[in-house]
């Protein structure tokens, strides 16, 4: 059977990814409104910053990262008391090594921490490269932020999915009623409430499964569709 696409399953398929991009839209947008209300990733840097510096001084009584907070290239992360949600690998290398080598114990007396661990340990591995060792910095660094972000990810996906699933009870947007009835919008009526405990399991199966479509996020349903609409057949012109 020929839709109007050609293909009625590929009309079909279209046209469920374009609600599922619909719905994600206004999923993708209440998980970025909750980070930003929350300052989720400043305080995931911020985060980051005190698990790297937090247990290491400059000296007897002064802390490394009060120091690092107040360094100059570091200085414009705190603006009217918010901590800022980016900071590059290289500003935290040069304040680090300046910090460090402006302690005249530079570094192996440096008092007992994690940051004095590893400067040591990547000094053995640069051999006093001082070019080497920054990138060295900057690597360690970015381990951790990797790992933040991977974690920041698990937080904001579980966000997502809350999200997805109210968006998805809040429209009756039942994936099986969708494919079982193309063209028919989500949506509530009384009728939607007058079910058999079978026609419920499968409501409540249609539901999650729509549930975890539209977790995926917008720009994923924006790629799905993309590529489905390319799939659809030229039309060819007709001879004169």
């Amino acid at each position: 059977m020929n839709g109007f696409l050609g293909s009625a399953i590929l009309e079909t398929a279209i046209g469920t990814a374009f609600l599922y991009l619909l719905l994600a839209v206004f999923c993708t947008a209440a998980v970025e409104w909750v980070a930003t209300l929350l300052e989720a990733r400043a305080n995931t840097l911020r985060e980051t910053i005190e698990q790297l510096l937090g247990d290491q001084e400059l000296a007897a009584g002064v802390s490394l990262i009060g120091a690092f907070y107040r360094h100059p290239m570091i200085s414009t992360l705190i603006k009217d008391g918010e901590h800022q949600s980016y900071l590059s690998p290289q500003a935290f290398g040069t304040a680090i090594l300046d910090l460090a080598q402006s302690a005249k114990e530079w570094p192996d007396e440096l008092p007992a921490g994690s940051v004095r661990t590893s400067l040591l340990a990547l000094m053995r591995r640069c051999k006093g490269d001082p070019d080497l060792l920054h990138r060295g910095v900057e690597a360690w660094f970015n381990d951790a932020m990797r790992t933040a972000s991977a974690s920041y990810r698990k937080r904001t996906t579980a966000w997502a999915f809350g999200f997805a699933f109210a968006i998805t009870i809040a429209t009756n947007a039942d994936t099986f009623v969708i494919l079982g009835q193309p063209g028919r919008l989500p949506g509530w009526s009384s009728a939607a409430f007058h079910l058999t405990v079978w026609a419920w399991i499968a409501r409540l199966t249609g539901w999650a499964v729509t549930t975890g479509a539209v977790s995926l996020g917008a720009p994923f349903w924006f790629g799905v569709l993309s590529r489905f609409v390319n799939l659809r057949p030229s039309e060819k012109s007709s001879p004169k």
